[in-house]
């Protein structure tokens, strides 16, 4: 299951994006999520207060969504009966999409009512008989919940009620059982889902009160993704790869703690920050609610250090002895001369916009090559460690 969180701003683009990498036949949804109620002041026409989650399979029709959890003010809406046999009583008239008798013929007939001894019945069998057909409010025709032997059903096991409102309009009810749970909508509302409120305060909180990441998401929109793709008491892996300040982590370790289950997690993340921020969190909220371990590894840079030093050089000087230090141990790009003519050394020099060396010389270096590949693990010019070469062969099953 591949789940994409992306802003208001890249949403067309990376939607593409998607159905080219994923599929568009493996797309099952896009989910629009009310991150921030309050809208973005920064923003000039419309304050955007939204982000979109879509939502891929590996294989359309393999995944199973579960259902969430009912809110305290949903099931507050059941009053009657008792434990898991609470229910409520609707109305037993349809009137949303497909509720007319053309569109469900079997569904449109009279029932009829005797009120002096509550009886419900599908035939006419008395003038003291009451009719009752399903017309709204307006008095157009509608259709009833249920085929008529499905309503008989529901009349044996004692299902239905008919009672009168306000207006002395006779009304037919239909028992609505407590669920487990509701189906997640296309639209997530909630207060929970304000990342200032569950994001923001929240890492500020483990932090001491420090802002150390701009516009974390929401740990509860986190979960209720994670509720509805994994089994609970399961054991599934979740893969984030861009893991920001580690939400998906802090969500996942609260998942297992309240649903019992031993789900796993891998983060990905390039930015310096991981060490600063992602890493320290999931420290934090493993030491604090006792929850297991993890590992944090790096990969071995290559190309990589050479990219961090053109970006740290201070002078045009000190880009030139790195370029010469690249032409001589790192991987070039395929079109790059690696010898370096004085005039070139000199036209490089001449750049009177240090940005625009480093561009051009960071430009040399093979990005495919930024870090050591798994196969030149034994390459004595790496010079990796033992302790290092036996974490990767666990970590990839070797």
């Amino acid at each position: 299951m591949i789940v994409v969180a992306i802003d208001d701003e890249e949403q067309a683009y990376l939607a593409v994006l998607c159905d080219e990498i994923f599929g568009r036949a493996n797309h099952i949804g896009t989910l629009i999520v009310q991150s921030k109620p309050s809208g973005r002041t920064t923003d000039s026409y419309f304050a955007t207060c939204h982000e979109y989650l879509h939502i891929y399979s590996k294989q359309i029709g393999l995944p199973t969504i579960n259902f969430l959890e009912l809110t305290d003010e949903q099931k507050s809406q059941y009053t009657e009966g008792t434990g898991k046999n609470l229910f409520r009583w609707r109305d037993f008239l349809r009137t949303g999409g497909l509720s007319t008798p053309e569109e469900r013929p079997n569904s449109y007939y009279p029932i009829y009512y005797l009120p002096e001894k509550k009886q419900i019945s599908l035939e006419k069998t008395s003038e003291k008989q009451i009719e009752i057909l399903p017309l709204d409010s307006n008095g157009r025709k509608r259709v009833w919940r249920k085929t008529r032997p499905s309503f008989l059903e529901h009349v044996n096991d004692n299902e239905i009620k008919i009672e009168q409102n306000k207006s002395g309009q006779w009304k037919v009810r239909i028992i609505d059982k407590i669920k487990e749970g509701t189906r997640p909508k296309s639209v997530w509302t909630d207060s929970k889902y304000d990342a200032s409120a569950h994001g923001t305060k929240l890492l500020k909180n483990l932090f001491e009160g420090q802002k150390v990441f701009s516009y974390p998401k929401s740990i509860h929109a986190v979960k209720d993704v994670i509720e509805i793709f994994t089994e609970k008491e399961g054991d599934d892996i979740i893969l984030d790869f861009f893991a920001g300040s580690g939400t998906t982590a802090h969500a996942i370790l609260e998942v297992n703690k309240e649903a019992d289950s031993n789900h796993q997690f891998i983060l990905v993340e390039q930015m310096d920050y991981v060490e600063s921020v992602t890493v320290p969190r999931v420290e934090k909220v493993i030491k604090k609610e006792n929850l297991g371990d993890f590992i944090y590894c790096e990969l071995m840079p290559y190309n990589q250090a050479y990219m961090d030093k053109i970006q740290t050089a201070q002078s045009s000087e000190e880009l030139v002895a790195l370029w010469r230090d690249i032409a001589e141990n790192s991987f070039l790009n395929w079109y790059v001369n690696e010898q370096m003519p004085e005039e070139a050394v000199k036209d490089f020099i001449a750049i009177d916009d240090m940005e625009k060396q480093k561009h051009l010389l960071a430009a040399l270096l093979d990005k495919n090559q930024l870090y050591v590949n798994l196969a030149e693990i034994e390459d004595a010019d790496f010079a990796v460690g033992e302790e290092d070469k036996r974490l990767n062969r666990a970590f990839y099953g070797e």
